[in-house]
């Protein structure tokens, strides 16, 4: 008789390794009845039966013009096309999103700067000696167009001022 140990053995073993590559190249989606780790782990560890088993069972249909193999004409426009995942930014879009960060943060500093300054500004006129202006309702009291102040001696204008607690209203001659 033939003996056929050895070929055969070369046949299996090729077929192991075809199905191992097979399973680990296949797209994860179309891996059919479980897992594709678990695929992997079944061919790797029952050798020729898991191989088998592979190819019958788990092994995607092989597409063809029309779609896949056993796919009628309505199931074929249903299937979904495989995930992909998004590419990385090259490197040019990381440069410009780089280069508009940049102008947002120059732009935020020059508003803090800003900022800054109208602050800076608010605390030297809350902190100076100059009274404010009076506006439209604020009547004749001490400000620039009142006349002669309580430094100038006693006049029509002289008397308590405001916050003195004596009642008295600024300005206004015989109010008391």
């Amino acid at each position: 008789m033939i003996d056929l140990g050895g070929p055969l053995a070369i046949i299996m073993f090729g077929l192991w390794i075809y199905c191992l590559v097979d399973v680990a190249t296949s797209d994860r989606a179309q891996v059919r009845n479980l897992p594709k780790w678990i695929w992997f782990a079944v061919v790797l560890v029952l050798w020729v039966f898991g191989a088998i088993l592979w190819l019958l069972v788990g092994r995607p249909r092989k597409a063809f013009a029309g779609g896949y193999e056993g796919d009628s004409a309505a199931t074929s426009s249903l299937r979904q096309a495989p995930l992909r995942r998004p590419r990385p930014p090259s490197r040019a879009d990381r440069a410009g999103e780089e280069a508009d960060v940049q102008a947002r943060i120059a732009e935020r500093d020059r508003q803090l700067a800003r900022w800054a300054e109208e602050d800076r500004r608010r605390s030297i006129d809350a902190s100076s000696d100059v009274p404010p202006r009076p506006g439209p309702d604020a009547g004749a009291g001490p400000g620039p167009l009142s006349g002669p102040g309580p430094a100038s001696g006693p006049g029509p204008t002289s008397g308590p001022g405001p916050g003195s607690g004596a009642g008295g209203a600024p300005g206004v001659p015989g109010a008391t």
